[in-house]
């Protein structure tokens, strides 16, 4: 691969890996809403109580494989991904603390 192609497909990668963190942090905060609300209506996840891990934990799991995967890449091609692995790190374990469930009133 010739130096500007290979210039590209970096380019390239960064970009999806940027996109593909947005949709994590979006994934996990919808997860976390579902949850709440199944809280909320005194009921359990189906999928969940069936296969220890609810459909929402899965689509999380993989994104974040995806997201490593780029991250590989680009380090291998001697260019690091999106943030430093530590600042990573700090970002997945933020994104990924659930919050406690609060009832939610809504107003007449």
């Amino acid at each position: 691969m010739d130096g500007d192609s290979q210039d590209r497909s970096v380019q390239q990668t960064r970009q999806l890996r940027a996109m593909a963190a947005r949709v994590l942090k979006e994934l996990i905060e919808n997860r976390n809403r579902c949850e709440h609300h199944l809280a909320e209506l005194g009921r359990a996840d189906a999928i969940k109580s069936i296969t220890g891990c609810s459909s929402m934990d899965e689509v999380v799991k993989r994104t974040r494989k995806m997201i490593d995967q780029m991250d590989a890449v680009l380090e291998s091609t001697g260019t690091p991904g999106g943030e430093p692995s530590s600042s990573r790190s700090v970002l997945i374990e933020t994104a990924t603390r659930r919050q406690p469930l609060q009832p939610v009133h809504s107003t007449p």
